[in-house]
């Protein structure tokens, strides 16, 4: 049995949700309005480490780390996509380099999803998501993480993730 709590202590009170953010047109600093193709065409350096949080090919993370010596506060993001596997973590790339670049170590998951990918859906979408959370204490060993400074944030279906990270320890079980 997987244990509900996060163990890197996520704190409801700065949960972050950016659900459907990038399916409307945003404006950035002033600038023209960016659509979610525009986003789409962005790039970005591949992230600084891919660590397997499970032994399946889509049970990984991007591990962005910012520049200095750290600990660095860490966002846990989960990619959105229509809970589909047609549309893989690769879209938010330039998202996870922005945050990283602004002090954040981004933990960004890979996850089974409905559609072609093995056994997605429930319950191995949702076991995946929490691995994948729970994965953050091991890294931490390895890498300059703040696990008192960690927060969850989703775009799309990822969104909904965050949010159940967040309550997960307070969802019964079933016998």
């Amino acid at each position: 049995m997987i244990p509900f709590p996060i163990r890197c202590r996520l704190r409801r009170a700065t949960l972050l949700l950016f659900a459907c953010a990038l399916a409307f047109p945003v404006a950035v600093s002033g600038q023209t309005l960016l659509s979610s193709g525009d986003l789409l065409k962005m790039t970005s350096p591949p992230p600084d480490h891919r660590v397997a949080y499970g032994d399946g090919p889509l049970q990984f993370g991007n591990l962005r780390l910012p520049k200095g010596d750290g600990p660095f506060p860490v966002i846990l993001f989960v990619h959105g996509g229509c809970w589909l596997s047609a549309f893989p973590i690769g879209h938010v790339g330039p998202l996870e380099q922005a945050r990283a670049d602004a002090g954040y170590a981004v933990w960004s998951i890979e996850y089974r999803r409905v559609g072609g990918d093995d056994r997605g859906g429930w319950p191995a979408t949702f076991l995946d998501i929490e691995n994948g959370a729970d994965a953050l204490r091991a890294l931490a060993r390895t890498y300059p993480l703040d696990l008192d400074r960690v927060i969850a944030a989703g775009h799309s279906a990822g969104g909904y993730f965050a949010l159940w990270l967040a309550v997960r320890d307070r969802i019964p079980r079933e016998s």
